[in-house]
């Protein structure tokens, strides 16, 4: 999830990671899973997409790397 239009901590750390070849591992639990594909979620998010929101608008972007559950 993004909040920032920078992309946040992992929008300054990404480019380096990939630049590097190192592999991303990334934990998550099963609270986190979507009934959609990440892809189609993140195509239809965004910060200046939403009209209304209960706290902070943020966007998705998928991640290249391991997941871990």
């Amino acid at each position: 999830m993004l909040g920032l239009p920078t992309g946040g901590s992992i929008g300054i750390a990404l480019p380096i990671i990939l630049a590097k070849g190192i592999n991303l591992i990334i934990p998550v639990g099963l609270e986190k899973m979507i009934p959609t594909p990440i892809e189609i979620a993140a195509k239809e998010s965004g910060i200046y997409k939403m009209d209304y929101s209960r706290g902070l608008p943020v966007g998705l972007m998928p991640l290249p790397g391991t997941v871990i559950t």
